[in-house]
């Protein structure tokens, strides 16, 4: 949903009747606070299952069932949190590079629901709470930009888990935006697909509000001066949130990066216009 149909429905929630107003005051601390308990439920018996199902495993018996029971785990939370899940084309065969666009956090969660895969992901997510032990518990890739030598590791480990047959996605816009448009795509974090000769699958992330008080570019991307709880919290007290999943068709990974990348990008491009309708 583009800026101008957001100010269109934020407009339209202002005009919304006093009564509407008050029960959405009433009941929206009680949808956050059972919405919390159920996370908390769900995520316990995640990290059980995990302890339980890795022990004795060596590392790349770990690696797998993390990757199942995270996708099984991301799957609950989306009905936890009321979000309609739509998965339009193939999914992804077994160790491909995803690389969908990026609104947010709720990017990871509903694409590790929609198939098994790695995330790699900014160093500072590691210091969100919840979320960044989460990730940790869950294996993920760090990238750390600022540092080259840690940053060219990060890739090699994307590569590594390539070639064990783990899909690993990548936000190639390297950041998150309020989903007006694609950012520019960046070359260098094709490389490990490159390497390890593992097929590229293009994917469109497409957000959607059923209720006129819900602004997709603020109440669902999370981007700019957001802080991560308080966007959280507003987020579990909402409904009528939907997220349509759209995979394009694996693309070789044998042309430049600068190719590839731009390739990329209109087939994303495609794929979010295509799951707006």
């Amino acid at each position: 949903m583009g800026r101008r149909a957001d100010e269109a429905v934020h407009q339209q929630a202002a005009q919304s009747p006093p009564m509407t107003l008050l029960l959405s005051f009433i009941v929206r601390p009680l949808r956050v606070l059972w919405r919390v308990a159920l996370a908390a439920g769900v995520t316990g018996w995640y990290l059980l299952l995990q302890a339980w199902g890795c022990r004795g495993a060596d590392l790349l018996g770990r690696r797998r069932v993390t990757s199942f029971l995270f996708c099984r785990w991301a799957g609950l939370m989306c009905r936890v949190a009321g979000i309609r899940l739509e998965i339009r084309g193939p999914l992804p065969p077994p160790g491909s590079l995803i690389a969908p666009n990026h609104q947010g956090y709720l990017d990871v969660i509903a694409l590790a629901a929609a198939a098994p895969m790695t995330f790699v992901s900014k160093a500072e997510v590691e210091s969100w709470p919840i979320f960044g032990f989460l990730l940790r518990r869950a294996d993920q890739i760090v990238i750390h930009r600022e540092r080259s030598r840690r940053l060219l590791r990060s890739l090699q480990q994307v590569a590594e888990r390539l070639r064990q047959g783990f899909s690993v996605c990548v936000f190639l816009e390297g950041t998150t935006s309020p989903g007006d448009d694609l950012l520019p795509f960046h070359p260098p974090l094709l490389q490990p697909a490159i390497d390890a000769g593992a097929p590229v699958v293009p994917v469109g992330v497409t957000w959607t509000a059923d209720q006129p008080e819900v602004v997709v570019s603020r109440d669902i991307a999370y981007w700019g001066d957001h802080t991560f709880a308080a966007h959280l919290l507003r987020l579990l007290g909402l409904s009528g949130i939907g997220a349509r999943i759209c995979f394009g068709e694996p693309l070789a990974s044998v042309a430049g990066r600068a190719e590839l990348a731009a390739r990329l990008e209109a087939e994303v491009r495609a794929l979010r216009k295509q799951g707006s309708t």
